[in-house]
């Protein structure tokens, strides 16, 4: 009867069990694929761009096996939208890089002692050939695949099988708990929350995609910096964070309005 039990459970949650298997999987081999590299003896320049270049090459695996034990087909066609959207998507982008800095622990600690923290240029072309190799990975691999892989499988999956609330929250705390910055886990998860809200919103991928790519451009062309309360621009930084908390309220707003008449 226990046996019995335990075997109806697994059907029924099958599809999160699936979807922890592959994650699991996919990061056990990507540390292995690093941990033979460190075994040549090979610099820590070769290990990180080893690194970037297998992660996404793990996770593509990941993701084929998702997609057969789902029965998914992706479509990679380019959906027509509203021009407008994507003049929102990549406006959305530049207040989540903004908007993620205040979840940050760090940014509590530096209010504290009356400090903030905001985003300066940076030139990530002085690291060679690994900035070459991240900036892809950043900008244009993770993006895809990330968005593929949490967005169109994870989200939909746990959506269809759980509801909507499950699926949100759950396809985000994943994305969040991968990226494996424990500090930043809810900045990370209420990013995630926006990207796969979204994509519930628009139900185009590429979309979304735009939105993940642009704001990793930005993030790795910039570096964070502390303001003292003394320094002019200390009460700018503030202004600009409350803008773009109310320019992501209704852009999300404004894009919900603008699909309900689409559809």
């Amino acid at each position: 009867m226990v046996l019995y039990n335990f075997t109806i459970m697994q059907l029924k949650h099958k599809p999160f069990l699936l979807i922890l298997l592959a994650l699991v999987l996919i990061h056990l081999l990507h540390g292995l694929i690093i941990w033979l590299t460190m075994q040549l003896g090979l610099s820590n320049e070769v290990v990180d761009i080893i690194s970037l270049i297998t992660i996404p090459i793990v996770t593509i695996i990941g993701i084929v096996f998702l997609l057969i034990q789902f029965g998914i087909h992706l479509n990679f066609s380019l959906k027509k939208v509203n021009p407008k959207l994507v003049f929102y998507v990549m406006l959305l982008a530049v207040f989540i890089v903004i908007f993620q800095s205040a979840l940050d622990v760090s940014f509590i600690k530096g209010l504290l002692q009356s400090k903030v923290r905001f985003f300066t240029f940076t030139n990530p072309s002085q690291y060679g050939i690994h900035s070459i190799v991240y900036l892809f990975d950043a900008v244009i691999a993770a993006p895809i695949i990330e968005e593929i892989l949490y967005r169109k499988i994870i989200f939909i999956r746990l959506k269809e099988h759980y509801g909507l609330a499950f699926g949100l929250v759950v396809s985000s705390f994943l994305f969040a708990l991968v990226h494996w910055n424990f500090e930043g886990l809810f900045a990370y998860f209420i990013t995630g929350l926006l990207y796969t809200y979204l994509y519930y919103l628009t139900k185009v991928l590429w979309l979304n995609i735009l939105l993940h790519g642009i704001y990793n451009f930005v993030i790795t062309f910039t570096t964070i910096e502390m303001f003292d309360s003394s320094d002019r621009i200390f009460v700018i930084i503030l202004l600009l964070y409350l803008i773009s908390t109310a320019g992501i309220y209704m852009i999300l707003k404004d894009v919900k309005t603008l699909t309900i008449k689409t559809n």
